[in-house]
Formats: structure tokens, sequence, C-alpha cells
């Protein structure tokens, strides 16, 4: 379980968020799918992949298939999409922000 330390904060440089992370043990960096579609894994929002129009116990959206209520009402579709979700996804390479991200937390 997660807990958070500080309250969130807004900045407006990256030398303002470099004052907050300087001595940050633990930092989170959430993105968007974006980031994955750069690297040429389609969104469910692109929805020009067939992966996409696949149901799985007659459901097509991923935010219905990738929640614990579907996973522990319908295992086997569950662990179905996620192999063929492997399946779209095994030949991506990380891009630019990627590898910013790396040098980032290795900074």
């Amino acid at each position: 379980m997660c807990s958070l330390t500080h309250s969130p904060v807004n900045v407006k440089s990256g030398a303002e968020a470099a004052k907050y992370l300087k001595d940050s043990k633990n930092i989170c960096i959430l993105t968007g799918a974006g980031l994955s579609a750069a690297s040429g894994i389609p969104t469910y929002r692109m929805a020009t992949d067939a992966f996409w129009e696949n149901e799985y116990a007659g459901i097509k959206d991923p935010k219905k298939i990738c929640t614990l209520e579907f996973m522990n009402k319908n295992p086997e579709f569950f662990w179905k999409w996620s192999f063929d979700f492997q399946d779209v996804v095994k030949d991506a390479k990380p891009n630019a922000g990627h590898y910013a991200i790396e040098k980032f937390m290795s900074w």
C-alpha cells in the first residue's frame, strides 16, 4: 500500500520541480498512454488496431476488463486478454520519453 507523505504541488518549471525532488527517496512518475503510443503500442482510444475490437466475455472496454471484478468473474477471459495484449506489445522498444525518465531517475 502506498501512502502520500506530502501534498501534491503544482510547479511551473523544471527548476521548481527539481527543488521538490532533490532530496526525495521515492518518486512516482505517472504518464499517459501517449508515452507508449510513441513506441508503436496503439492506445484503446486510437482503436485502429484490431486488438481493441476483440471481445472478452462480451466486453471490449479495457477499463472494464482490467478490473479486479472482471478478473474474479472471468479469470479465463482476463488472462486471455492479458496474453493477447502481450502479443501487441512484444516488439515495442523504449522511446525518447522512456529514456528521459530513465535518465531523470538515475540523476
